[in-house]
């Protein structure tokens, strides 16, 4: 009765303990700063003519709150996928600013051909 007791125990424990490693997903780099706009990526990449801008800033919000990737698209092109650090959602963060300028800094991370910058901070640029 006392193994079973320890093992009941025990069992949470481990797991508690096995939690940095599964769900940590902590990136690590240094914070880097970038300006651009925050993209829908769903219409940039289905529709990139006319899904983007302040013009597509309400459906661009819409995409975001339904769940969609956000992006931040840099003045000299390079688009980036936006994350959350392990699996916090950015959508509250990253939604209102969808279509115009924004200061984002995160780290910057590769896989696979795709870069992302996991944030840390987003806020409304200047100008």
């Amino acid at each position: 009765m006392n193994r079973l007791f320890a093992l009941a125990l025990a069992l949470p424990l481990l797991f508690i303990a096995s939690a940095p490693t599964a769900f940590g997903h902590g990136a690590k780099g240094v914070e880097e700063s970038f300006v651009g706009e925050v993209l829908d990526l769903a219409c940039f990449m289905q529709h990139p003519a006319n899904g983007q801008g302040p013009e597509h800033a309400a459906c661009a919000q819409q995409c975001i709150r339904k769940g969609l990737a956000a992006g931040l698209r840099t003045d000299d092109g390079t688009v980036y996928l936006l994350m959350g650090k392990g699996h916090d959602a950015i959508v509250d963060q990253v939604a209102p600013l969808a279509g115009k300028r924004a200061e984002v800094r995160g780290i910057k991370i590769e896989q696979g051909g795709l870069t992302a910058v996991v944030l840390t901070s987003i806020s409304q640029a200047d100008g």
